[in-house]
């Protein structure tokens, strides 16, 4: 269990704060994978398999009804103790018990679990803080209250979305995004939040979130290789 928790918060998985690892069974077959390999210990060829692994578990929310389904898991898992990760076979299981699921990264898989998405392109934003002021938030890029009327379908895309600290953001206010980040170097955009500075105008907030969907989208499928 320790070294599945280790390997949770390594920073090849990123998992820093107990709201994304939801629902907490998730941790039961990592748990059984592990403790079937030499020494309890996960070999460096498979922490990929096993990353991606988790987060599609959790992005399909997998065992939130564990009792069962858990099973299905550990019977896919025991001919391969102490072997390489059957990705391929344990992402079939949620596809055939799941009448929702997804096992390809997407666009709708993305935007239906922001956080834990948005933790895989700022990774080490969401974390447990010892002030409010650091907490963790969701926070629209181009400012809700002034594009929902004109792009209500667009204004919570995860294209438009970032995390942001709780008092940055409740300094931020809606201010447009080429005032609140004038200061910030376009590369520290580029890396920190996959933002095209030059795509930050009055005029841009259409194609700004459609390229950056893209970038995550692109970021999230080279990580899981799915």
């Amino acid at each position: 269990m320790r070294n599945t928790l280790d390997f949770i918060r390594s920073p090849d998985v990123g998992i820093l704060s107990a709201s994304l690892l939801n629902p907490l069974a998730t941790l039961f077959p990592v748990i059984y994978y592990v403790y079937h390999q030499r020494n309890h210990s996960l070999p460096d060829d498979q922490r990929r398999a096993l990353r991606t692994f988790i987060y599609f578990l959790l992005f399909n929310e997998f065992l939130r009804r564990p009792e069962a389904r858990i099973r299905y898991l550990r019977e896919k898992l025991k001919p391969y103790n102490g072997r390489a990760l059957p990705l391929d076979a344990l992402l079939n299981v949620i596809a055939q018990r799941q009448k929702w699921h997804y096992v390809a990264t997407s666009f709708e898989m993305l935007n239906a679990k922001l956080s834990l998405a948005l933790n895989l392109v700022q990774p080490k934003i969401c974390r447990e803080t010892m002030s409010w002021q650091e907490r963790p938030e969701v926070d629209h890029i181009f400012p809700w209250s002034k594009y929902v009327n004109r792009h209500p379908l667009l204004v919570n895309d995860i294209g438009n979305r970032a995390f942001l600290g709780k008092l940055r953001n409740i300094r931020k206010s809606d201010q447009e995004p080429w005032e609140y980040f004038d200061g910030t170097p376009a590369d520290e955009l580029a890396t920190d939040y996959l933002i095209d500075k030059g795509q930050l105008k009055s005029d841009g907030f259409e194609l700004f979130v459609a390229n950056r969907r893209q970038r995550i989208l692109e970021r999230v499928t080279s990580l899981f290789g799915k």
